[in-house]
């Protein structure tokens, strides 16, 4: 009886680590959007082809993004050789620091 219940708590705890994720990146997404667009400004729409830009494509590019990003660590710190990294506070903050470093620099590379 025990191992099921662990079993199930287990599987709670993962759908709810992808959910926090979503949810954590959809709202980061959403406050850097908004920096990016109102501080910065290099959010506004870009031309097309046709010439018209859409501001709304651009959020949906820029949060869609912020997702996969996001659910992206959320699965890389569920892997045993980071999670006991990730678990604690400092160690975690560097961890996803060095993440957002990452993902920074592939960026501008590319």
């Amino acid at each position: 009886m025990a191992e099921t219940e662990t079993a199930v708590r287990r599987d709670r705890r993962e759908r709810s680590r992808w959910v926090d994720a979503a949810i954590a990146g959809l709202a980061g997404g959403l406050v850097f959007g908004l920096y990016l667009q109102f501080v910065v400004g290099v959010l506004p729409p870009r031309a097309t082809a046709d010439g018209v830009g859409s501001l709304a494509l651009d959020w949906a590019v820029h949060l869609f993004h912020s997702l996969v990003f996001a659910v992206v660590y959320a699965e890389l710190v569920g892997w045993p050789r980071l999670a006991r990294y990730a678990d604690r506070a400092g160690t975690g903050a560097i961890v996803g620091a060095g993440y957002g470093v990452v993902l920074w620099g592939s960026l501008l590379s590319s």
